[in-house]
């Protein structure tokens, strides 16, 4: 078989079985010089014969070709060059294609395929000779490396670079030896500084919560013996350990920029009547949360901070009432009743004891009574929402 022959094979085949063929072809080169030296021609080709060639490596496994390849003037083949370094590449030809590929980018997805396929030894040795280099890049690419290596860059480098350090990603790849190494960091300061403010601002902090929340608390506590609540970024914390960040919360006097409102049915009643009391903006009152409390609960709360709750008309919002027990849910429903009587046409008082008596005639009106409402507003909406609340009460 010829180059011509086989193009013209190959004309005929979908993408994916031409793909196929060409794996298959680079396999028989293995045994075959007629076909080795067919694919070599390739090489010298345009772009589609160039990639035919470096598809077949996936059969040949042929190393020094995809080193070729990085220098290709096809930015598409050079991508698909480094996806192949770290399948067919040894390590000593993986370690050249670093010193081949030469921007920032490629460099960075190059490392990162090897680090997908655990080639922690050529990872390693890459970022010492750059550690030896005084390569500044190193800050980026370490978290890729093995956790022994990133143990050791840590300690000794850890507090001088934080500032360069991709520490969000160190984080999600090392998280263990992340908050080890930065505990110790934080309890050996006695005073604040730039690379401790760089720490908490990096985010990393989110990341260490999703994976290890006890330990992300304890640095988070030691990060504020120096530091305020707002240059740390607590929130995920908030959510994934919610008690123990509500106590410390309520330890401190200093503003927090948390908000419990998505966990507060994790919370003790203890704790949200705290921060009910002494922290509202940690805790305001929405629907989401309150509706998961018990009906014990709610009347608990209901019966200490409905002052605070009640609008300037001495109101309570509709979808609390509806989540009240059933005595409580009808008297708000007869208060809100009489404090919006005054403010309804006569057409509206007329029927709104008829409401009242009960939920069966109560649907038969609820066509007009809506119809009713688009017309005169939404103040008189809002009284019928409170009586039809009555209504089902009863």
């Amino acid at each position: 078989m010829n180059r011509e022959t086989l193009l013209a094979e190959l004309e005929h085949l979908t993408h994916v079985a031409r793909m196929h063929r060409m794996v298959h072809e680079g396999r028989a080169s293995i045994s075959d010089s007629n076909i080795r030296k067919m694919i070599e021609e390739f090489a010298g080709g345009g772009f589609y014969e160039r990639g035919l060639c470096l598809q077949s490596c996936y059969g040949s496994r042929d190393g020094n070709h995809v080193l070729l390849s990085l220098s290709d003037p096809s930015r598409i083949l050079r991508g698909l060059a480094i996806r192949l370094v770290s399948l067919i590449c040894d390590d000593d030809q993986a370690l050249q294609a670093f010193s081949i590929v030469t921007t920032r980018s490629a460099r960075r997805k190059l490392i990162c395929r090897m680090a997908q396929r655990r080639r922690c030894d050529v990872v390693d040795e890459y970022l010492r000779r750059m550690l030896a280099d005084q390569n500044s890049d190193v800050n980026e690419l370490v978290s890729y490396g093995s956790p022994e290596f990133v143990k050791v860059f840590l300690e000794a480098y850890g507090e001088h670079q934080a500032a360069s350090i991709n520490w969000v990603r160190m984080a999600r790849f090392h998280p263990k030896v992340t908050v080890a190494v930065l505990c110790k960091i934080a309890a050996a300061k006695q005073e604040r500084d730039g690379s401790l403010r760089a720490l908490a601002r990096s985010g990393m902090l989110s990341e260490l919560a999703d994976r290890y929340p006890d330990r992300a608390m304890e640095l988070a506590k030691l990060w504020l013996r120096l530091l305020a609540p707002s240059e740390i970024q607590l929130q995920r914390l908030a959510q994934r350990a919610p008690r123990e960040m509500a106590k410390l919360v309520l330890s401190r006097t200093e503003p927090f920029q948390v908000n419990f409102a998505a966990v507060a049915d994790r919370l003790d009643l203890h704790d949200v009547r705290q921060l009910l009391g002494l922290r509202r903006d940690n805790l305001p009152l929405e629907k989401r949360w309150f509706h998961r409390r018990t009906p014990a609960d709610r009347s608990a709360l209901r019966e200490e901070f409905h002052l605070g709750w009640r609008d300037s008309s001495g109101c309570l919002p509709t979808w609390l009432i509806e989540l009240l027990p059933s005595p409580l849910r009808a008297n708000e429903a007869r208060g809100h009743g009489n404090i919006h009587r005054s403010q309804l046409d006569p057409w509206f008082v007329s029927h709104l004891r008829l409401v009242c008596r009960g939920q069966k005639h109560a649907r038969s009106w609820i066509p007009l009574f809506v119809t009713r409402t688009l017309i005169c507003g939404h103040r008189q909406s809002d009284a019928l929402s409170t009586v039809f609340a009555s209504a089902a009460a009863q």
